[in-house]
């Protein structure tokens, strides 16, 4: 999100007549910091201490240009005074409502939402140079949670953009069913969409604008309809972001606005139910697309969000439940009793596929994919699961007896890439696309590109 900083005077919601002058900045990734020249409070002899560090549910500004502002979840960092009254105070919001005051936190709650998304442009066809312009008319999804439409805030016929204006020509607006607050915003609508965008474009999107919008009547007016009023979000990031390419060509984009317009409703009702239904996985995988980590660990997250979508998308059993438990009321029931704690501790999972066996379902339901990357024939297979299982519990236990058999630089680096592929292709089957319009757009995609110049897993 882009940086601001304001100058004016604050006030707490029930101390309107007190108001102090002060300033506001945030820088981009860091934190939104109130500097006040001044003190919020009385201090008194009796209370001083209490008053360090404490917690601010609302804090109210007027910049020096009339702007209205209102920091919510704030607590002091920093706080001198005196009895006279004296001081300054310091303190940290954990997010910045730009354009209107709110007195009750019951009343952050919004039905409509403006988002703007650092590569959405380019997946919609734009590019700050000529020659990739693609304008386009908007388009919107009907789903079960509210409308979603993308379009464009530039006039129809803009021939150029300016990189540093790219990442707001192009807005997704949503409209929810009902009125939901920022955290549920996140969740239900954002964080999501996100994630959709850093798959379709292969690169890391990154929150760059959010406005949402509250009615008003204008005082000279009010017998007249209530008009809009935008309101900017501001609240720094729950992780750094980082760009492995700032980029993007549509050669690297996987699929693009205009592949999926005219499915786009169906398409984005799924990916929504995917937000819910594999909130872990998409955690797990996403988390890693937006962080720098070191291989091994990008390994580890990856295999990890194999496994999971393995196991919410499979009911496989070795018994029902109750037999199950009944099986293991018999074993333990012939196991010496000194011995019985350690063996249900051995067994009582057992009745669930192991990770090796989610490995082999994985790769068999994506083998016309990955088969140029490991090899033809079944050995090949067996052996890249055997190499993930080996290495994902090297790295987990670190025990020496698997140090031989874990994978380690460009194979490390291989394995990782090839399981990255899998779970990309069974989150693209969950939006609908089909077994051979998954290996199309894989096989052409410059990742895939560079594995297959690379020597294959399996020669």
């Amino acid at each position: 999100m882009k940086s601001f900083e304001y100058s004016g005077v604050w006030w707490l919601p029930y101390r309107p007549e007190h108001k102090v002058p002060g300033t506001v900045k945030f820088a981009e990734e860091d934190r939104i910091i109130l500097a006040l020249n001044g003190l919020l409070e009385t201090v008194q002899v009796h209370n001083f201490p209490e008053l360090l560090f404490k917690r601010h549910p609302l804090i109210l500004g007027l910049t020096s240009d009339g702007l209205a502002i209102t920091l919510i979840d704030c607590f002091d960092t920093n706080f001198t005074g005196s009895l006279e009254g004296d001081g300054e105070q310091r303190c940290l919001a954990h997010v910045t409502y730009i354009g209107a005051h709110f007195t009750d936190l019951e009343e952050l709650r919004f039905h409509k939402m403006d988002v703007y998304y650092s590569h959405l442009s380019q997946w919609a066809g734009i590019f700050p140079f000529r020659g990739h312009q693609k304008p386009f008319n908007e388009i919107s999804a009907s789903t079960t949670k509210g409308k979603i439409t993308v379009h464009s805030t530039r006039p129809s016929g803009t021939a150029w953009i300016p990189e540093a204006e790219l990442p707001e020509s192009v807005c997704i607006t949503i409209e929810s069913k009902g009125a939901m607050s920022l955290e549920e915003w996140n969740s239900q609508f954002i964080f999501p969409l996100q994630n959709l965008l850093s798959l379709a474009t292969q690169r890391p999107n990154f929150l760059v604008s959010l406005k949402t919008y509250t009615e008003q009547k204008e005082v000279a007016r009010p017998d007249a309809d209530a008009i809009e009023f935008p309101i900017e979000i501001v609240y720094p990031p729950t992780f750094i972001p980082f760009a492995l390419s700032k980029t993007v060509f549509p050669q690297t984009i996987l699929f693009t606005l205009q592949d999926i317009a005219d499915d786009f409703s169906n398409i984005l009702d799924s990916w929504l139910r995917v937000a819910d239904e594999l909130d872990s996985v998409c955690s797990l995988f996403f988390g890693v697309q937006y962080t720098n980590l070191y291989l091994d660990q990008r390994f580890l997250f990856i295999a990890q969000a194999a496994e999971v979508y393995q196991d919410r998308r499979t009911d496989k059993l070795y018994l029902p439940d109750n037999e199950f438990h009944d099986l293991i009321q018999n074993i333990l029931a012939g196991c010496p009793e000194t011995h019985r704690d350690w063996l249900e501790d051995k067994i009582q999972y057992s009745n669930k596929p192991t990770f090796r066996r989610h490995l082999k379902d994985l790769v068999a339901s994506t083998s016309s994919i990955l088969q140029p990357l490991l090899g033809k024939n079944r050995q090949a297979r067996d052996s890249f699961v055997e190499v993930v299982y080996d290495t994902r519990n090297y790295l987990t236990h670190h025990t020496k007896e698997l140090k031989p058999k874990a994978a380690q630089g460009d194979k490390l680096f291989l394995i990782t890439q090839c399981l990255s592929i899998v779970v990309q292709a069974c989150l693209l089957k969950e939006l609908g696309f089909t077994d051979e319009l998954c290996i199309q757009m894989l096989r052409k995609h410059e990742v895939y590109q560079y594995l297959l110049g690379l020597q294959p897993y399996a020669s």
